[in-house]
């Protein structure tokens, strides 16, 4: 069998590629308040405990805060991606900005708003996305309260987490990225929602035996804003990833910001 890749088609297969190391590990690191902490090394049992039940209890609610958000506030989201040799000198830039605004429409003569996340597509996708965070994904991992911190003005709680130790399952792409996730997210106090994720791979990733690529090196720093009614949202998005695409090896930066978020009236 011989593997034939097309290089006109490199940087789109590049794009797609990063583009599922970044959403995989994003998701689960989002549904890690899901996972039970009581493997981590908590003296407190009784405000460990109540951490568990506030966090599990605001996993409950992302979806609708999701929309909530879509449904309300208007914003611009700002894409700057960068493209380096292994040398790291910089081979391509593209600058991306996009404005985001609920659609007002008329339902039986009531203003209602609404917006593209809202629709059945975007529900089906929103389902989708969440069968990553099942109870067996979350168990691969090791959990410690590290103590508390202010985040934005607001106290956080602080856990690390990394994989267990032990062979654990790959039957896709998607599970090798996941198993070699680790970092540190903060959880907001009095909301029990995420407010920060710092993440890195602890090991390198074959893609296809290493053949058509290996990702030796991924960073993502993920942080939440909060409006004045509660509703969180994804304010600052930082990843970088290092590796070898067949025969190149490439660097790339991505940073995406959610800049004047305003509520629609």
């Amino acid at each position: 069998m011989v593997l034939r890749v097309k290089t006109s088609n490199n940087k789109f297969f590049m794009r797609t590629l990063l583009s599922k190391v970044v959403v995989a590990i994003a998701l689960v690191v989002l549904g890690l308040p899901l996972a039970s902490f009581a493997q981590s090394n908590v003296v407190d049992v009784p405000l460990f405990e109540s951490i568990l039940s506030g966090v599990i209890e605001r996993s409950k609610k992302e979806a609708e805060n999701e929309r909530a958000f879509k449904q309300q506030y208007s914003f611009t989201r700002k894409k700057v991606t960068e493209y380096r040799d292994g040398d790291g000198d910089l081979k391509s830039r593209k600058e991306k900005s996009t404005e985001k605004k609920p659609i007002v429409v008329t339902e039986t003569g009531t203003p209602v708003i609404v917006s593209a996340s809202s629709s059945k597509k975007g529900a089906e996708k929103l389902e989708k996305g969440s069968l990553v965070l099942t109870k067996d994904v979350i168990s691969r991992f090791q959990f410690t309260l590290v103590g508390s911190e202010t985040v934005n003005d607001r106290p956080a709680w602080v856990v690390d987490f990394k994989p267990r130790s032990g062979k654990l399952p790959e039957k896709e792409l998607r599970d090798r990225f996941i198993n070699r996730a680790a970092g540190r997210i903060w959880l907001d106090q009095a909301d029990c929602a995420l407010v920060k994720a710092d993440i890195h791979l602890t090991d390198k990733v074959k893609v296809v035996g290493g053949i058509v690529g290996v990702v030796k090196r991924f960073t993502c720093l993920l942080e939440r804003g909060r409006t004045e009614e509660g509703i969180w949202f994804l304010s600052n998005l930082k990843w970088r990833v290092e590796g070898r695409q067949v025969f190149s090896q490439k660097i790339v930066d991505c940073h995406e910001q959610w800049l004047n978020v305003r509520k629609v009236q």
